[in-house]
């Protein structure tokens, strides 16, 4: 069908395993654009997990045509889409941030023996950017920016 479509002027693309965003961005513009439900998918969660727009690669869509829709909707819908992101060895980075708890007042901290956690309240997130900066663990900004968000996960 990608020959008729050209004949009438439309631009065509496809995805398959193996291209780069920029391809993938690519075949997204296209008039049509083909692929499997499954590349469709897992580009849509990478489009979810990138922390700019202009990084995406799918585009709005007008409409889609699913062929073999039963086979999607109910033989694959047992296999979720699941993408994570590559893990990286950040144990340096735990001992750091563990060294720092011993610093915190037990009045910046709620702790629930019940349920065995512990949660920061009022004042406990002023004293521990405090303490992250103090350790060079923050060096600029807050928890909440981009580049930090790896100690707000910890």
């Amino acid at each position: 069908m990608g020959q008729v479509y050209r004949f009438l002027a439309f631009s065509v693309g496809c995805i398959v395993n193996g291209l780069d965003d920029h391809q993938r961005r690519d075949a997204y513009a296209s008039d049509v654009t083909y692929g499997t439900n499954n590349e469709f998918g897992f580009d849509y969660l990478r489009d979810n997990m990138k922390y700019a727009l202009d990084e995406m690669v799918q585009r709005p869509f007008n409409f889609a045509i699913v062929d073999e829709v039963d086979s999607i909707l109910i033989d694959e819908a047992r296999t979720p889409l699941i993408i994570s992101g590559p893990a990286e060895d950040s144990s340096e980075m735990y001992q750091r941030v563990d060294a720092l708890d011993p610093q915190l007042d037990p009045s910046d901290y709620d702790k629930d023996e019940k349920h065995k956690t512990v949660a920061l309240n009022e004042p406990g997130p002023r004293r521990s950017r405090s303490l992250l900066r103090e350790s060079g663990l923050l060096e600029t900004g807050t928890l909440y920016d981009i580049h930090n968000i790896s100690l707000s996960i910890t």
